[in-house]
């Protein structure tokens, strides 16, 4: 199924990312707490903050949200959320779809692969 991934913060709202193609096996919250912080620079403060504070919620049928309400030192968008991203199935947007693979970097494709592991028996 291909998804649309959207992020930005919660004064300006979300904007295009890339078209993420997930197989069945794949998990559209684990996805998306893959891909926020896979945005940020491996091994850094603001990467470790979002992994330890992103909230996932919503149904993979109709859209996954994820929020970082503060960002490390307390910051927020303009009294708003700090990060806002959303997963959406079939979003509309042209253009190639990406294996979610090939969208994350060595590090957030090890923390998505642990997640799965950890969610299924």
């Amino acid at each position: 199924m291909i998804y649309t991934y959207k992020r930005g913060d919660g004064n300006e709202g979300n904007f295009f990312r890339a078209n993420v193609e997930l197989t069945a096996l794949d998990c559209p919250y684990a996805a998306l707490r893959a891909l926020v912080p896979n945005d940020y620079i491996t091994g850094r403060r603001m990467r470790r903050h979002i992994i330890r504070t992103i909230e996932i919620d919503g149904e993979p049928e109709y859209g996954v949200l994820a929020m970082v309400y503060d960002g490390p030192d307390g910051e927020k968008a303009y009294d708003a959320a700090f990060i806002t991203a959303e997963l959406y199935p079939d979003g509309g947007y042209d253009g190639p779809a990406y294996p979610l693979r090939e969208l994350l970097d060595p590090a957030a494709w090890r923390q998505y692969r642990a997640e799965l592991k950890g969610a299924r028996p």
